[in-house]
C-alpha cells in the first residue's frame, strides 16, 4: 500500500482518481476546499499555504509518490484569469516540487493537456495559456530531474468522459440534450480521442508502475487515447443511435470536409496501457448511469 498525494481532487479527474487509487492505496488530497469522499483511506486537506508546510507534511505522512492534477483551466486567454494560472499551474506546482526534493519524494506524475501540441506532430504547439501553463510544467520539472534526482512523468490527457461529470462537455451536452435542442457545433470535421473514465485511472496504474520499473531520474511525456479519433460529427451521430433519438436541430459550422485537424499528434502512448472500453461501451454505461 502506497501513501499517495493527489491534488485536484475536487474536480471530475482528480476524484475520480482518488477513488480508483484508494482501493488499494492511502490517499492524502491537497484541494481548495475540502469535500467528503465517504471512504476511510481518504484523507482530504487544503493546500498549505508556504512550503516549509508542503515539505512537513509529506515527512509527517511518509509520502510516498505524488499526482498533480490540479490545474485552472481557461479556453480563451483572458487577462483575469492570469493570477489564478500563476497560482495553480506554476506556483503550486513548483511548491509541490520543492517540497518533494526536500521531503526526499522522487516520483512525481501531473497531468497535461492534448492543447499542448495543437498541430501534426509532437512539438510543442500551445493553443492558449492554459497549455502554456501545463507545458511549463514539463519544463520546470526537467530542472528537478536533472539536478535533484527527480522521476517525472507527464500524462497528457485528450478528451475524458464518464459518471457524475458536470463539466460542461459535448458528449455530456449530447447525452442529456433534448431531440428537438438547438445545439450549435463549430468545426464538426475537427478530430476527438474521447477517453472513458475507468481508461483513464488504469493508465495512472500503468504510469504508477512504470515509474517504479526506472530506477534512474526522467522527465517523460506520454498520452492516453484511442488508436483512432472520430470528428464531432460521427459523435453525434453514435450518441443519437445509442440514444435511439434523432437531433433535429443541431447546426453546424465551418463545415468543411478538408479542414486540416487538430490533435493528430505523435506523442507516444503510455507504455504498457491500452483502452479496455471502446466508445460505445463507454457511452451506454453513461447513459444507463
Amino acid at each position: 500500500m502506497k501513501k499517495i498525494l493527489i491534488t485536484g481532487s475536487t474536480g471530475f479527474i482528480g476524484n475520480k482518481i482518488s477513488l480508483h487509487l484508494a482501493k488499494k492505496n492511502k490517499i492524502f488530497n491537497f484541494d481548495r476546499r475540502i469535500a467528503k469522499k465517504n471512504n476511510k483511506n481518504i484523507k482530504s486537506y487544503i493546500y498549505p499555504k508556504k512550503i516549509e508546510q508542503y515539505v512537513s507534511f509529506l515527512k509527517k505522512n511518509k509520502i510516498d509518490l505524488i499526482i498533480h492534477t490540479a490545474g485552472y483551466f481557461t479556453k480563451k486567454n483572458n487577462n483575469s484569469d492570469i493570477d489564478k494560472l500563476i497560482d495553480v499551474d506554476l506556483k503550486k506546482t513548483l511548491y509541490l516540487l520543492e517540497a518533494a526534493k526536500l521531503s526526499d519524494v522522487r516520483n512525481f506524475i501531473s497531468l497535461g493537456t492534448a492543447w499542448q501540441f495543437a498541430k501534426l506532430n509532437n512539438h510543442y504547439y500551445p493553443v492558449n495559456l492554459y497549455a502554456s501553463t501545463k507545458q511549463c510544467i514539463n519544463i520546470i520539472a526537467e530542472h528537478f530531474s536533472v539536478n535533484c534526482g527527480m522521476k517525472h512523468l507527464q500524462l497528457i490527457i485528450f478528451d475524458t468522459f464518464g459518471e457524475n461529470d458536470k463539466r460542461k462537455k459535448i458528449i455530456n451536452t449530447l447525452i442529456k440534450m433534448k431531440k428537438n435542442s438547438k445545439f450549435i457545433i463549430t468545426d464538426p470535421h475537427n478530430i476527438f480521442f474521447p477517453i472513458y473514465i475507468a481508461d483513464l485511472c488504469r493508465g495512472i496504474d500503468s504510469s504508477i508502475k512504470y515509474m517504479y520499473s526506472k530506477n534512474e531520474p526522467f522527465n517523460k511525456q506520454y498520452c492516453i487515447k484511442p488508436t483512432k479519433g472520430l470528428k464531432i460529427y460521427e459523435l453525434v451521430n453514435i450518441i443519437s443511435k445509442l440514444r435511439k433519438i434523432k437531433f433535429s436541430k443541431i447546426i453546424y459550422l465551418n463545415n468543411k470536409k478538408n479542414k486540416k485537424l487538430l490533435f493528430k499528434n505523435k506523442i507516444p502512448i503510455l507504455p504498457n496501457w491500452k483502452p479496455k472500453y471502446n466508445l460505445s461501451e463507454g457511452l451506454r454505461k453513461l447513459i444507463k448511469f
